[in-house]
């Protein structure tokens, strides 16, 4: 068993029903937002909402093929990791998701 497998949550969050990009599990912290525990014990971010353009927010999909947007900048620490997921909830950056243009929308349905 590695320390992965041994990794719980201390405030006792649930997981989400899938896992990051990498295969670890994603423990959520509030609507929209998770983090996950990679073996070396980083812990990293991820946003389950469009974050709009211009933004330290990385689109890619989680193991079980949907889209997710990951910050590409691990902590050592649960903690900073949480502090980086409040503040992002605090600025509003989330919109929503453009609209697909006619072109695009009939590619999805033809």
């Amino acid at each position: 068993m590695n320390g992965e497998d041994e990794y719980v949550d201390p405030e006792g969050r649930p997981t989400f029903h899938t896992q990051c990009a990498k295969g670890h599990p994603l423990w959520l912290v509030s609507e929209g937002y998770g983090y996950c525990r990679g073996n070396n014990g980083w812990f990293t971010a991820w946003r389950f909402t469009y974050p709009g353009s211009g933004t330290a927010w990385y689109p890619y999909k989680l193991w079980d093929g949907s889209l997710a947007w990951v910050l590409r900048d691990d902590t050592k620490h649960l903690q900073e990791t949480l502090d980086i997921i409040e503040a992002d909830m605090r600025t509003g950056s989330s919109v929503p998701e453009p609209a697909p243009t006619y072109a695009e929308w009939l590619a999805t349905v033809s």
